[in-house]
């Protein structure tokens, strides 16, 4: 990876050293969020490196991607981009550092494979009842913290903001954060999806970045990275007195803003790594249990292989 990202542009068909001219004839628009570029390649390094337990070089990975995004055509996004039928996770985009669009131009697109198939019901979509939801009472332990442009509460419990959840006061929360029908639209009669499947984006960056700072040790660099998020998403700046413990507030940040992207088991396996204090995953970690199985149709098509040790 180090040695193609020597090699990658920042960006294609945009005047880069490492590829000048029109890539094959094309706008940059073409293939911003469709092609692995210099940045896609260091932003994977800082999570391989953070899965290592490896956090010197994850930090120089993500400091690279920090000090170098603008290079790209990146930068930090709304939180109504974020959330919108037509915004971050609808097409490609720039900002998907490194993804898999399905394109509903491109004939993209399907029924089912996507988390909106899970997780959207009424009124989004004319389905009466989730597949899964997260209870109210995880939401507000979650999303804690009162100004929250994701999703918040006021003093009397009713919504502020909606943009993660919709009909809170139902019965069925639903999860409605990614939300991308067909062509960007909300009619709830169809109930074919087309939302990228995005590994990271430069928030994610940003927050792997606090963790491993914090790690290290350097403090006020990590309270900075977190911040950037914080302030962005409607909440004051980090305080240990309101906030509590800085690690635990780094990865509580990245629970919230990388809610339903496919974060947070690998997230909970790195914070009980550095703490291993949690009575169901720390042994789990001790014993190897993290490592998937290897199934079983797979073992008896190829008897080289044997299964990982904690699943015999």
């Amino acid at each position: 990876m180090l040695a193609a990202a020597a090699d990658l542009p920042y960006r294609y068909s945009d005047g880069d050293e490492q590829q000048q001219g029109n890539y094959y004839n094309e706008a940059p628009s073409r293939w911003d969020g469709a092609l692995a570029r210099k940045l896609s390649a260091y932003a994977v390094l800082a999570h391989l490196a953070a899965w290592q337990g490896n956090y010197p070089d994850a930090a120089i990975y993500s400091k690279f991607v920090m000090d170098n995004y603008q290079r790209g055509g990146n930068d930090f996004i709304s939180t109504g981009h974020l959330t919108d039928a037509n915004g971050f996770f609808y097409d490609k985009r720039t900002n998907q550092l490194f993804g898999f669009s399905f394109v509903w131009g491109h004939v993209d697109g399907s029924f089912t494979g996507h988390i909106e198939e899970l997780t959207l019901a009424e009124p989004v979509v004319n389905k009466r009842i989730p597949d899964i939801y997260l209870p109210k009472d995880s939401i507000i332990s979650i999303f804690n913290e009162g100004g929250d442009e994701r999703f918040s509460l006021d003093t009397l419990g009713t919504p502020v903001s909606e943009r993660y959840f919709t009909n809170y006061n139902g019965r069925y929360p639903i999860f409605s954060k990614i939300k991308c029908i067909m062509g960007g639209v909300s009619d709830p009669t169809f109930r074919f999806f087309s939302s990228a499947i995005v590994f990271t984006r430069l928030e994610d960056v940003a927050l792997l970045r606090a963790e491993a700072l914090a790690v290290l040790g350097e403090r006020q660099g990590a309270i900075d990275m977190l911040n950037a998020i914080r302030t962005r998403r409607g909440l004051d700046p980090y305080n240990e007195d309101v906030n509590g413990d800085l690690l635990h507030s780094i990865f509580r940040e990245r629970q919230r803003e990388l809610m339903g992207e496919g974060h947070r088991w690998y997230d909970l396996v790195r914070y009980n790594r550095i703490r291993p204090n949690h009575p169901i995953i720390a042994p789990l970690l001790a014993d190897n249990g993290h490592i998937w199985p290897i199934a079983q149709t797979l073992l008896a098509q190829n008897k080289q292989l044997t299964q990982n040790e904690y699943w015999k």
